[in-house]
């Protein structure tokens, strides 16, 4: 009979594992990680910072000096100061686009040019303790200490948008507008005393301090529901105090304060209320800043540092402090048989990370002897076996009973673990080293229980990639004469050894009845790709997605015989974008090819694309044709007009395909389609909207996007 096989190849198939501590990541598993910051110490020492769209950063120092530092070319530059007037004692900055707002001590907001280093205009914003200052839309907001946030936009109009507050501490506003304040409140109790006149008088004393955090959403809804946010707490349940808060996006929220009298800074969870600690420093937290051109990234200052905090993962520890991992899959074959052999494929990253296989075969569908019920204390779940209930996460496991919290169904699955554990106990046969082909000894029942085990560092982790189990043992020794079976021990050593040759005349019968999928573009596996590129003589570009990779191929000989023409770059061109991602912000209608033919080259295209010759512009108006003509120098001069692209990966690959895919005398150029916009009834020119690099004729003033209007 031919050999059953059962794989685990797929993010599916791994999902259906029981795993504690391991994750499955690249359809594969591996130990489980958590989110952390890694941290950057700068040479900046800042009393703020603000991080502009380009990414370059403003620091401003005690001495109240700005500076702007461009990381990509390592620059440092002294933008502005108090000399140059203004601002006399700056407290805090924030940066809108090419304009640099600087909050002074007496409230006041002077606004300066990035580009031209100097002051554009100074705002008496009637505050007397202002606390930090944020860009808007169409302005700043300004968090005033005696419990209020106001905005304020050019021309120095001001309006109060928000108040109410008792001692706020640090604001942040998204990039869409939304405002979080961070407020701290003095809790009061009502007592009441008897004079010495024997009145008895009411009055209130202070228990305590409570910090606040509101939200402010775009539209102006104040404290929509979980907000406001109070009596914060770790994931360990110690008591979090906040003192500082950033978010560039509502997705996120951070906060700087102190948990187990440690000063740390944390991701907050608002349906629950729970911080996630990511980081700890030394000193205590002053300044805390996500911009908005990098929202992912951090900026504190702790003591005399200033830090860049950025978001990377760590592998977690083990209910014993150990980076440790493992995973079970019980295999059923349907009827008693001797279980032939397992494969893996499987890496290990470093000399400290290791994988250990363990086997077992029953004939018993569940390893435990008591109830599951018994076991989880949990009832009418609908939950058959033990194996069921370890594939589950906790979350899924109280979505089935209302009055079941998900710490209480992670303590469930923690006790099927256990109970697991001590049922095996003593039963396993481990494989002494990882194998990628391993005969299976004393291996028969209907059951096959595997157990993988994962150990690694912080840093690291083993992988396993794929898993088979093959059964029922089958032999070349049963082909050998009875003269090399008679010996037990021999036996076992002589079938182990053939068992080499057998797996590898498996492998290739396999490959020999799978050869014909190679050669179908739309069946080869997407390893084989390459293979199959080289084998008809097409040019195959590594980064393409593997859908256009595969329509590439299946047109690769009609495409031979279109190359170098125009029919031939329009068709591989739309090979390639139509496999792309639709542009966050598309280009206008008449440039996207949405009106070709079912058949056409360019169906399915959701990207701009015109390409355009010399004769093309024949009969077109010479105001017209000047537009064109700087990209067309020459009658042999071919221009792409295509985008918009968000990634510039993208872009790059349809140049290079241009440049390809043209004749040797040919000029080509690429051209980006910018996205369309319109400017509304609140769009300011020179606060909001900035004119693009084609000119604007007012009057008969010609306007450029290095104009400045005052």
């Amino acid at each position: 009979m031919s050999p059953a096989v059962a794989t685990t190849l797929t993010a599916a198939d791994w999902e259906s594992w029981a795993r504690r501590n391991v994750t499955v990541r690249n359809d594969g598993l591996e130990l489980a990680t958590e989110p952390t910051l890694r941290a950057e110490r700068l040479s900046l020492p800042a009393a703020d910072i603000a991080v502009g769209p380009d990414r370059t950063r403003y620091s401003l120092d005690g001495d109240g000096v700005i500076r702007s530092h461009d990381a990509r070319r390592s620059t440092t530059r002294r933008l502005w100061g108090p000399a140059d007037g203004g601002v006399e004692d700056p407290r805090a900055i924030g940066v809108d686009g090419d304009r640099l707002a600087v909050l002074g001590a007496d409230g006041s907001v002077t606004v300066v040019s990035i580009r031209r280093r100097q002051p554009v205009g100074t705002t008496a914003t009637g505050v007397d303790k202002p606390v930090t200052v944020a860009p808007a839309d169409d302005g700043w907001f300004l968090l005033d200490a005696a419990g209020a946030v106001r905005m304020f936009r050019p021309g120095g109009r001001s309006e109060t948008l928000w108040e109410g507050f008792s001692d706020p501490h640090d604001m942040a506003v998204t990039a869409t507008g939304a405002c979080y304040v961070l407020d701290e409140r003095t809790e009061r109790r009502r007592v009441r005393k008897q004079a010495a006149t024997g009145d008895h008088l009411d009055g209130r004393i202070p228990t305590g301090r409570r910090q606040l955090l509101h939200k402010r959403t775009a539209d102006g809804v104040i404290d929509p529901d979980p907000f406001p946010l109070s009596s914060f707490e770790t994931a360990d349940g110690d008591s979090f105090v906040p003192n500082r808060v950033a978010t560039a996006a509502d997705a996120q929220v951070w906060l700087a304060g102190s948990a187990d009298d440690r000063p740390v800074v944390a991701a907050v969870d608002p349906e629950t209320r729970t911080v996630d600690v990511r980081h700890r420093f030394d000193d205590s937290c002053r300044l805390l800043r996500s911009p908005a051109a990098d929202p992912e990234t951090l900026y504190a200052a702790a003591g005399d540092d200033l830090i860049r905090l950025a978001p990377t993962e760590r592998r977690c520890r083990d209910a014993d402090g150990s980076y440790h991992g493992v995973a079970y899959r019980q295999f059923d074959a349907g009827e008693s048989v001797q279980w032939h052999r397992i494969a893996l494929e499987s890496a290990q990253s470093g000399a400290d990370t290791r994988l250990r296989v363990s086997y077992l075969a029953t004939d018993d569908p569940t390893p435990l002897s008591p109830d599951l019920a018994d076991v989880t204390g949990l009832d009418d779940l609908h939950i058959d076996t033990v194996w069921e209930l370890l594939a589950m996460e906790p979350a899924a496991l109280a979505a089935r009973d209302d009055g079941l919290t998900e710490a209480a169904a992670g303590e469930a699955i923690d006790a099927g673990f256990e109970a697991l554990r001590s049922a095996f106990e003593g039963r396993w046969q481990t494989i002494d080293t990882a194998p990628t082909d391993a005969l299976l000894d004393d291996a028969t029942g209907r059951y096959l229980v595997v157990r993988l085990e994962l150990v690694g560092s912080v840093r690291t982790s083993p992988r396993v990639g794929s898993m088979r189990a093959v059964w029922p043992r089958e032999s070349s020794i049963e082909s050998l004469p009875e003269l090399y079976q008679d010996d037990p021990g021999s036996k076992a050593f002589l079938e182990r050894f053939l068992s080499v040759f057998d797996t590898a005349f498996d492998e290739l019968e396999a490959d020999m009845d799978s050869l014909t999928e190679h050669l179908d573009p739309a069946a080869a596996p997407a390893e084989s790709l390459p293979w199959l590129a080289d084998w008809i003589g097409a040019d195959l570009q590594a980064d393409w997605p593997t859908a256009a990779i595969r329509e590439l191929l299946a047109v690769a000989p009609e495409l031979s015989r279109q190359r170098g023409t125009a029919a031939g770059l329009r068709r591989l061109l739309g090979i390639y974008l139509r496999h792309l991602p639709a542009p966050e912000t598309p280009p206008g209608d008449r440039l996207v090819p949405s009106d070709v033919a079912a058949g056409d080259a360019l169906a399915g295209v959701d990207h701009g694309l015109c390409l355009l010759e010399p004769r093309d512009l024949d009969g077109t108006a010479s105001a017209a044709r000047a537009a064109y003509e700087r990209h067309l120098p020459t009658q042999r001069s071919v221009v792409v007009y295509a985008g918009p692209f968000d990634d510039p990966d993208h872009r790059a690959a349809v140049e290079r395909i241009v440049r390809e895919e043209t004749p040797a005398h040919v000029n080509p150029s690429v051209v980006d389609l910018d996205p369309t916009f319109r400017l509304g009834g609140d769009s300011f020119l020179g606060c909001n909207s900035r004119l693009g690099e084609r000119h604007l004729e007012l009057g008969s003033t010609s306007l450029g996007h290095t104009a400045v209007l005052e």
